[in-house]
């Protein structure tokens, strides 16, 4: 899987988050869901929510700074 951080960056206030859902939704497609068709692309993105979600509360998306 490649990620542009930039994009992230681009898109989001948040690119941490951002970053991670790229990453959640390649790996949604490395095990087969697919995005081309409406229905399918609802399917996977209800995926994406869950597994966001999932992250969020087990507090796996709050990056600190280490400095």
């Amino acid at each position: 899987i490649f990620i542009c951080p930039k994009m992230a960056i681009e898109y989001s206030k948040n690119p941490y988050e951002e970053t991670t859902l790229y990453l959640v939704h390649s790996i949604l497609h490395l095990i087969g869901y697919n995005d081309i068709l409406k229905k399918d692309k609802n399917i996977m993105q209800k995926k994406e929510n869950f597994y966001m979600t999932f992250l969020k509360k087990k507090d796996l998306l709050n990056f600190k700074n280490s400095n």
